[in-house]
């Protein structure tokens, strides 16, 4: 049996087309552009064998066979990020049969546009340190101009390793008022990992307080939990922290980096050092960035059909039809702003034996307002979610 086989995404910007090779991705995609000069490789995936890559291949192929394009039928009418999120969902991290598990996870180097970005900025910084309350014509023009560059990084980053949008190209009107910022990754560490982890479990109970190893200089890159009313949550999946590194030895950076993979993995996450990315200071710190371990797509598809959503769609009506119970308000509240909910709980027996038992040390035998209050939310949830059932089309 061969090794070393790739999974890989490839589009054009209009159709895209998911395949596998033992060849060089270098050589495969050159063959793409002899017929297809657009063709470019979205994203890869490294396998132990030919046939394991393969087996998601087909996968796919099967999920999206509605959409092919005529032409040959190996191409898709869909984003080459559909293909890429839906190859993720069938990989089984416990097997180990796939080496990467994210755009990000690849070792790539700056992009020249990147590098020319880090350059101008390094140029800049080089100059003496500007003042914040400077009153000059010319130190404003350079602060506003690193911030610029600063925020071009930002996006660019971003893009070339597909992982969300920076704040600053998040539209605000369109936004809830919650925000999800990081958080244990709940559905990666399900079960035993999460009682297992102390870690994990006081992030849970004080989510505020999760702050990475050196985090410095952070920048948070956000997807999209979309919402009946048009507007979104939105989630912080990938976080990058940029210290300042110059001063330390290559004995305590490696530590720092161990470190950081043992603070990412007892709270469902990745780590991955792209210092060479690196847009505060070039050059001076470092770029250490996290992910969580479940793919975006999974965790969206997973908060639509959740209590969670439930509750901060119809929170206003539950909140009037059962004011006068107690505590009722409150476990909407705190529910509704909860960033590490299961998505998954569907009873409340589900919801004591996975969560607040576990982490908030509640039981079935509870018989208290709190109690009453759960207990009536999951009958509400449960008859929309029968209408709702009933509404649709079969």
């Amino acid at each position: 049996m061969k090794t070393s086989a790739y999974l890989y995404v490839v589009t054009d910007g209009n159709v895209s087309k998911i395949g596998v090779t033992e060849q060089a991705l270098e050589k495969r995609i050159s063959a793409y552009k002899t017929h297809n000069p657009n063709a470019h490789l979205f994203a890869n995936y490294q396998f132990a064998s030919i046939e394991q890559a393969r087996r998601i291949e087909v996968i796919v192929r099967r999920r999206f066979a509605s959409q092919q394009v005529a032409a040959g039928k190996e191409w898709f009418s869909v984003s080459p990020a559909q293909l890429a999120a839906y190859a993720l969902e069938q990989f089984n991290p416990a097997s180990q049969h796939y080496v990467t598990n994210s755009a990000l996870i690849q070792s790539s180097q700056p992009t020249p546009q990147f590098l020319a970005l880090q350059d101008e900025l390094a140029a800049l910084q080089r100059v003496a340190p500007i003042a914040s309350n400077s009153p000059t014509t010319t130190d404003a023009k350079r602060r506003d101009r690193i911030t610029a560059i600063k925020n071009e990084c930002k996006v660019l980053f971003g893009s070339h390793f597909h992982i969300g949008a920076p704040e600053q190209q998040i539209v605000l009107e369109k936004l809830t008022a919650y925000r999800d910022h990081p958080a244990p990754d709940m559905i990666a560490l399900k079960g035993e990992k999460l009682l297992g982890s102390d870690l994990a479990r006081a992030c849970v109970m004080q989510p505020s307080k999760l702050r990475f190893p050196a985090q410095d200089h952070e920048c948070y890159f956000w997807q999209l939990h979309p919402l009946a009313s048009g507007v979104s949550v939105p989630f912080v999946h990938t976080a990058i922290v940029m210290p300042y590194v110059e001063h330390l030895a290559r004995d305590e950076l490696a530590a720092l980096a161990d470190e950081s993979k043992r603070f990412a993995r007892a709270i469902g996450w990745t780590f991955v050092d792209h210092s060479e990315w690196s847009w505060y200071a070039p050059g001076s710190t470092a770029l250490f960035a996290y992910q969580m371990q479940t793919g975006a797509h999974r965790i969206q598809k997973e908060f639509s059909t959740s209590l969670r959503r439930f509750v901060i769609e119809q929170y206003a009506a539950l909140d009037t039809r059962h004011c006068d119970l107690n505590e009722f308000e409150k476990v909407l509240s705190d529910l509704a702003a909860d960033r590490t909910f299961p998505y998954w709980i569907r009873t409340y027996e589900e919801l004591i034996d996975t969560y607040l038992g576990p982490i908030w040390g509640r039981s079935l035998d509870d018989d208290d307002d709190t109690a009453r209050a759960y207990l009536t939310l999951f009958e509400e949830w449960q008859v929309w979610r029968e209408a709702k059932a009933q509404s649709e089309p079969r």
